[in-house]
C-alpha cells in the first residue's frame, strides 16, 4: 500500500486493521499489521500477528525472523532462541541467534555463532551483521570497528554508512556520522532515514537552517514520524521562531505522549510564545514522564 512504502505506519495500521477486520483468515494481511506496528517500535503489539501468519504457515521465514526479533526486543531472547532451533543456518538467523545469546550473556557462544557468519556469507556482510549486533549490545567501539571494515569491503553494501553512522552519533563523532549519512543518501538519495539522522545530527550541531532542509524533505514521506517534528521543532527555536516551534513539538507531542524530551523542548517553546499556563501544564508533564535526563543520542537513534 501507498501509506506504508511511505512510512506512514500509523495510518497504514488503521487500513491493515480494517481489511482484517473483512478478511481475519488472510496471512498477507497479518503480516502487513505486524510489519506496520513493527516499523513504530511496538514490538510487543506485533509478536501476536507474527505468531498468526506461523500458525497458518510454519515454513514462513519473514514472520519467523520478524517475531524473533520482536521477542528479542522485549526481553524473551530465551523464547526467541527457541523459535530459531529448528531455523536454517543462514546469515539472518546467525545474527538473531547471536543477538539472542548475547542478551541472555551466554557472550561466548555469541561471539563463536557470530564467527560462523563468515562461513555462511560474503566478508563484508558478516562484518556488517556483526557490527550491528555490537551496536545492540551497547558496544559501540567495536560495532564501528566491525561497520568501517564492512564499508571498506564493500562501499554499496546495502545499510553500512548508515549503521556505520548510527554508532558513531551514539559515540557523539557527529561529523563522523555526517560523512557516511552523504555517502548513503549518494548511493541512494531516496533514503529517508539516512535523511533523518543527517537532518537531525544538523540540528544537534546548532546548524538549523541545513538541518530544517533535510527534515522538510523528511517530514512530506513520515508525516507521522514523532522525531522528525521534534527536531523540527528544535530547530525552530534556535531560530527564535517560537510559533513553528510550538506548532512542530505539539505535534511531536501528539505522536509521542510518553517521550520526555519532547516536553522538555515544548516547555522551551511555550515560554518563547509568552504562553505561561501551557509551559506549566507541560512542565507537569514532563515532570510525570522524566527519571533521567534526556539522551539526545538515543531520542535520536530511536525516533523513527
Amino acid at each position: 500500500m501507498v501509506c506504508a512504502r511511505q512510512a506512514d505506519y500509523a495510518k497504514a495500521e488503521k487500513l491493515y486493521r480494517r481489511a482484517l477486520a473483512l478478511a481475519p483468515a488472510n496471512p498477507i494481511l497479518e503480516l502487513n499489521l505486524g510489519l506496520a506496528l513493527f516499523k513504530q517500535q511496538r514490538f510487543q503489539d506485533a509478536a501476536p500477528h507474527f505468531r498468526r501468519v506461523l500458525s497458518k504457515q510454519p515454513a514462513h521465514a519473514q514472520a519467523r525472523e520478524l517475531l524473533v526479533t520482536s521477542l528479542i526486543q522485549t526481553g524473551r531472547a530465551a523464547e526467541a532462541l527457541d523459535l530459531l532451533a529448528p531455523a536454517p543456518a543462514d546469515d539472518g538467523v546467525l545474527y538473531l541467534r547471536g543477538l539472542a545469546l548475547s542478551r541472555l550473556g551466554r557472550h561466548d557462544e555469541a561471539r563463536r555463532t557470530f564467527e560462523s557468519l563468515f562461513q555462511v556469507t560474503t566478508p563484508a556482510r558478516a562484518r556488517y551483521l556483526s557490527g550491528r549486533a555490537h551496536a545492540e549490545a551497547g558496544a559501540y567501539e567495536q560495532a564501528l570497528a566491525d561497520l568501517e571494515e564492512a564499508a571498506r569491503l564493500d562501499p554499496s553494501l546495502e545499510g553500512v554508512h548508515r549503521a556505520a553512522a548510527k554508532a558513531l552519533i551514539a559515540l557523539r563523532r557527529y561529523d563522523e556520522a555526517s560523512a557516511h549519512l552523504a555517502r548513503a543518501l549518494q548511493r541512494d538519495p531516496h533514503d529517508i532515514e539516512s535523511r533523518y539522522l543527517r537532518g537531525a545530527i544538523h540540528v544537534q550541531l546548532a546548524e538549523w537552517i541545513q538541518g530544517r532542509g533535510e527534515l522538510d524533505r523528511v517530514v512530506q514521506e513520515r508525516p507521522a514520524s514523532w522525531g522528525t517534528h521534534y527536531y523540527l521543532g528544535r530547530a525552530f527555536l534556535g531560530e527564535r521562531n517560537a510559533a513553528a516551534a510550538v506548532k512542530a513539538l505539539e505535534q511531536a507531542a501528539a505522536l509521542a505522549p510518553d517521550r520526555a524530551p519532547v516536553f522538555f523542548q515544548l516547555v522551551r517553546a511555550y515560554q518563547m510564545a509568552g504562553r505561561a499556563q501551557d509551559a506549566a501544564r507541560a512542565r507537569e508533564r514532563l515532570t510525570a514522564l522524566r527519571t533521567a535526563e534526556a539522551n539526545d543520542e538515543k531520542t535520536l537513534l530511536e525516533s523513527q
